[in-house]
């Protein structure tokens, strides 16, 4: 993809020699005389051309990716390469970034421990082997850091972070998914298929009857990829918009009832309906995400894992992405605004 893209498009690509590239000082001179507008290198290169003394070129748009980015090295980089000066959203997304991927990195690693463990494996692997659902399966510490490694990000300032986080969720998702389950009814299994599962969070579906109850009033759901995977490769799946519907809905069912009761009332009729309208109403939206990117969805949007698209590609592990849901401290917090 890094070198057909370019072509598709019409840009005219450098494909630059061993000898140069292992001379910061060559490698400066030639971004220099082939006047390059744009440039994907690992941060291993970006230190080796910072480090001879190259001060930048003013047309040039640096990227990087495929190895952890030190923050000092960014740091560096952004002083002499920075994003354009009308965008500074896009200036703290690159720092951002930064500190994401750092952290994707170090909890990669330990994922793909939990990932290779036969009891974990017996305990979460599902859909014929085709889904680790692996829930509260990543060591982090209760600071979500992993390994001395901080989790930050552009999430901060956005909601209120809990005093201590729960071990996220390991999610990997693997080549032919979904497969049907032994117990997994042919109506289930065909929502699955063609409406990605979509559900809301925290209403879980107990009984032979599948009668919705709130069980889990999560306060926010933040999701952070660990592996890289093809855009077909079972992504994220959200219907824009679609808290505002269930929000409605949920507030109308529940209006009268006191929060602390709230757990003992069924909410599957308000739910179904609600969902029913969200797939009416609200665009769908596949978010393939990349290690050192984020995503934070709101508690009451529906939401789901699409297909394993035929062809798509993703790392050996699978698509891997590690979930934060934190509980509300108070219920009531629940269906605010």
């Amino acid at each position: 993809a890094g070198v057909v893209l370019p072509l598709i498009v019409g840009a005219r690509m450098v494909i630059v020699p061993a000898e140069i590239v292992s001379d910061g000082r060559r490698l400066a001179a030639l971004i220099r005389e082939r006047k390059g507008t744009f440039m994907d290198a690992t941060p291993s290169m970006w230190k080796l051309l910072v480090d001879s003394g190259w001060e930048g070129e003013p047309a040039l748009r640096c990227v990087t990716g495929g190895e952890m980015m030190p923050r000092d090295l960014a740091e560096r980089l952004a002083a002499i390469a920075p994003l354009p000066a009308d965008d500074p959203q896009a200036q703290l997304s690159a720092i951002a970034n930064t500190r994401v991927a750092a952290w994707a990195d170090a909890a990669r690693r330990k994922a793909c421990d939990v990932l290779a463990d036969p009891e974990a494996r017996s305990q979460w692997l599902r859909h014929g082997g085709t889904w680790f659902v692996g829930v509260d399966a990543l060591p982090n510490a209760p600071d979500g850091s992993v390994d001395g490694v901080p989790l930050a990000g552009p999430w901060e300032g956005l909601i209120a972070w809990p005093a201590a986080l729960h071990r996220a969720q390991v999610s990997a998702v693997y080549p032919g998914y979904p497969q049907q389950d032994s117990g997994e009814s042919d109506a289930n299994h065909r929502f699955r298929r063609t409406r990605d599962a979509a559900h809301l969070d925290g209403l879980l579906a107990e009984g032979p009857d599948r009668r919705r109850h709130l069980r889990e009033p999560h306060a926010f759901i933040l999701g952070l990829p660990l592996t890289e995977a093809a855009p077909g490769a079972a992504p994220l799946v959200v219907w824009e918009g679609s808290h505002r519907i269930m929000g409605a809905a949920l507030r109308a069912r529940l209006e009268g009832v006191r929060p602390e009761d709230w757990a003992m009332e069924d909410l599957t009729d308000a739910y179904s309906e609600a969902r029913r309208r969200v797939f009416e109403d609200c665009p769908r939206r596949a978010l393939p995400l990349l290690p050192g990117q984020s995503v934070l969805v709101h508690r009451l949007a529906i939401h789901g894992v699409a297909p394993w698209a035929e062809g798509a590609w993703a790392a050996p592990e699978g698509r891997v992405i590690a979930y934060f849901r934190p509980l509300l401290a108070e219920i009531a917090d629940w269906l605010a605004d």
